[in-house]
């Protein structure tokens, strides 16, 4: 019997909710597997000292992305000062949520204001991003093969590995992700309340972390919704939705009471809407300056379904006017996309089919323009840094990154069929976290990094081919060993 059978009847089938047989995990007292971990930890040191942040070899550390600063300097006051904000004089800030400042900001106080713990912060947490891929294998296919070979892909896997090497809060948004997918699986199998306390738990955190998780989140909930009993379900969601908002709360309620209106997220919201869905980005007219001369000197394709330089796009001398406040900028910015949707719905349209051809492609803006204007969607910032254009190191590098898109995609996309055979339920979670980040990246920023929960998906999705290619347990040995781990755990 597979996912037909009753929930909640103990279950042999390690497929079936209310299942009795306990699902692989990460063998954690295996050599083997810490191994895979430290391979994990030297690949991602490795790549900051060669790539992103070569200074590191002379004891020295540069800011290489541009969001980097901006999370250094909240840590920083808030470590020295306790106010968060970008500066210790300045007006309190809501443009970084504190998902990933605060463990910096605990880092800086411990250890002092060292812009190079925020990367050890974010190496750690890409290991940790491994560690849950295993764990979200074991839950989805119930086989060990599957678990390591999860355990491998996220070790090696060329943009898991990038995004980790940066002073950004990208691993542990993902790691973050990926727990509260771990969390709803074993609620599948188990029907436990805990685990559904402890999916809003994570993805509260999450939320804190990339605001923008809130978007997956309400659709896992809808996933929750539609499982049986459908009143056991809804209780469920209530359940999660709780935490989360417990999680979120203290958040939400500093910001009304420092903006004095509800923004339970970032004021970074209406920059990247507005500065990625415009008249400039959905390639309807040449870039300008903001002083008003044209920018012939760069390409436009660099443009259409691009980040667009903000001093380029339309409407960027009001909303970076000096006299604004930090929430008078977004409103502003929220009220130049809404003006732009509801003007050109076609050209946003036009925008967005572009954003999709570039990420299923992995195409890679204009160098020129990148190397002007900062970071952008693919592999340029690794290029720039590692490599002159043209030589033979960036076109390997530009052939890797548009490698594991396109062998992501497709093994993960057959991954996900064996897995729809096995376990709908199970198939659509992972179907869901896939599309869904990738609808917020055609409606914001065509970023890479924000693709990294999705990546780590599919790269679960097609360990279970792995699996899938051997001879599948019985569910008797199943049931047999899940009973001896259980006594193990009683003797130990």
């Amino acid at each position: 019997m597979h996912d037909g059978e009753r929930p909640g009847s103990a279950s042999r089938s390690p497929f079936a909710p209310g299942s009795s047989v306990a699902a692989p995990s990460p063998p954690w007292r295996s050599a083997a597997f810490w191994a895979v971990l430290l391979l994990a930890l030297g690949l991602r040191i490795t790549w900051a000292l060669v790539v992103t942040h070569p200074e590191l070899r002379q004891g020295a550390f540069a800011f290489t992305a541009p969001d980097e600063p901006t999370f250094h300097d909240v840590a920083a006051t808030l470590a020295t000062t306790g106010r968060y904000a970008q500066q210790p004089g300045g007006p309190p800030t809501t443009g970084r949520t504190p998902g990933y400042v605060l463990p910096m900001a605990a880092l800086y106080w411990l250890f002092g204001p060292r812009p190079v713990l925020g990367l050890v912060l974010n190496l750690l947490f890409g290991v940790a991003l491994v560690a849950a891929a295993g764990c979200l294998a074991g839950e989805f296919w119930a086989d060990q093969r599957a678990v390591w070979a999860a355990l491998v892909l996220a070790a090696v896997a060329p943009s898991l590995v990038r995004y980790s090497a940066y002073a950004l809060s990208d691993s542990l948004a993902t790691w973050s992700a990926l727990a509260g997918l771990v969390a709803l699986a074993r609620w599948y199998r188990l029907r436990r309340a805990s685990s559904l306390a402890a999916a809003g738990l994570w993805w509260g955190w999450a939320w804190l972390t990339r605001p923008s998780s809130g978007l997956l989140l309400a659709g896992l909930m809808l996933w929750v919704i539609w499982q049986r009993p459908r009143a056991q379900a809804v209780r469920g969601a209530a359940l999660c939705l709780g935490v989360s908002a417990l999680c979120v709360g203290p958040w939400a309620l500093r910001n009304y009471l420092v903006l004095g209106a509800f923004d339970p997220g970032s004021t970074a919201t209406g920059i990247s809407l507005w500065q990625c869905n415009n008249p400039v980005t959905a390639g309807l007219q040449p870039p300008v300056d903001v002083r008003g001369g044209p920018a012939g000197n760069l390409p436009l394709g660099y443009f259409r379904g691009a980040p667009t330089p903000r001093a380029y796009t339309p409407g960027a001398r009001e909303i970076f006017s000096p006299s604004l406040t930090e929430r008078e900028r977004d409103l502003r910015a929220k009220a130049c996309f809404r003006r732009f949707v509801r003007e050109q719905p076609g050209a946003l349209l036009r925008c967005v089919l572009y954003k999709l051809q570039s990420f299923v492609l992995a195409a890679e803006p204009s160098r020129q323009a990148y190397i002007s204007h900062g970071d952008a969607d693919g592999y340029e910032v690794a290029v720039r840094v590692a490599a002159p254009a043209g030589s033979l190191r960036q076109r390997l590098g530009a052939a890797l990154w548009k490698g594991e898109r396109w062998l992501a995609l497709l093994c993960g996309a057959l991954g996900l069929g064996v897995l729809f055979r096995r376990s709908r339920p199970r198939g659509w979670l992972a179907l869901g976290t896939v599309l869904g980040t990738i609808a917020f990246m055609l409606v914001s920023v065509p970023l890479s990094r924000y693709f990294m929960s999705g990546t780590a998906v599919l790269l679960v999705a097609a360990s279970g081919l792995v699996g899938a290619s051997g001879p599948r347990p019985r569910p008797d040995e199943g049931a047999a060993q899940a009973a001896e781990e259980v006594r193990a755990e009683a003797h130990v």
